[in-house]
């Protein structure tokens, strides 16, 4: 009785094992158009646990369309149309938004959405999803404040008013009682920072100007980037992707915060580590 009782179980779970197999891939795919220079930069082996973990968790398949990095919008709107007739959604990043544009004159029945990223204007883009750098910034706030509790914190770029606003929000929140101080460009730091948070262009990343824990905005392999860095911030299309597709499908678009990235294996503090955590996951002032 016992083995009959188990055998039809074994063969339960299996036959719902085939069920959810064949519906997985039955179900029409997520197309994300990309392109070499990124995936080179972000990392092809990041992209395919990427791949795999989004396809895990949407329960269909994610296929990229990787087209040549000097594409104009006629040729990404055509690879996706080639790649596959009818796709669940497909997701652009922002610098082919007018592909977007013609591909969704094409097939308006279609969910799409385009990755903006930050600072970029989304009128007349269909599907324009920017970041929310508000968010990014007073999370990198709380971050520079557990890096830096009492020392000068250094920000590399050009952030809006408001930007600054919500970062200063967030050293406060953490206690920091000082003045953070911002400089566009590696050539104008005067001062020694005990933390930096790096969000100008990514040549910012070849500057060995200081050993100070730092914070970055970025794509960039984790690989790639000095040891220094502590925690990433990354707006990358595959990291926004399952929260894209889920606008995209309701039609209801709005800003998405970066995925923050705590770098555990360059923090030997233990305080530290759970403090940033904390603070990476934090929704907000």
């Amino acid at each position: 009785m016992g083995k009959i009782v188990f055998r039809a179980g074994f063969f339960a779970v299996f036959a719902v094992f085939l069920v959810l197999t064949a519906a997985f891939f039955i179900r029409s795919p997520v197309l994300l158009v990309t392109d070499a220079p990124f995936e080179d930069l972000y990392g092809r082996g990041r992209s395919r646990v990427k791949r795999l973990e989004l396809s895990l968790r949407l329960f269909r398949r994610l296929k990229t369309v990787e087209i040549a990095g000097d594409a104009g919008a006629d040729l990404a709107a055509f690879a996706v149309e080639e790649a596959l007739p009818s796709p669940y959604c497909v997701l652009f990043p922002y610098r082919y938004y007018q592909g977007a544009r013609r591909y969704a004159r094409r097939f308006p029945r279609i969910p799409l959405a385009v990755l903006g990223g930050r600072g970029r204007d989304g009128t007349d883009i269909p599907g324009f999803i920017p970041t929310d750098t508000e968010a990014d910034f007073y999370r990198a706030g709380l971050c520079a404040a557990v890096l830096a509790p009492e020392g000068t914190v250094l920000v590399l770029g050009e952030p809006s008013p408001a930007e600054r606003k919500f970062f200063l929000e967030g050293l406060r929140a953490r206690g920091y009682e000082g003045t953070p101080q911002y400089a566009a460009g590696s050539e104008e730091i005067t001062l020694r920072a005990d933390c930096m948070v790096i969000a100008g262009p990514s040549s910012f990343l070849l500057t060995r100007f200081s050993r100070a824990p730092s914070v970055l905005f970025s794509w960039t392999d984790p690989g790639l980037i000095p040891r220094e860095c502590q925690v990433i911030f990354d707006d990358s299309p595959w990291a926004l992707a399952a929260e894209a597709v889920e606008m995209a499908v309701r039609g209801n678009f709005g800003p998405l915060p970066s995925k923050a990235l705590v770098l555990k294996g360059r923090i030997t503090e233990k305080g530290v580590l759970q403090s940033l955590k904390k603070a990476v996951h934090s929704i907000g002032p």
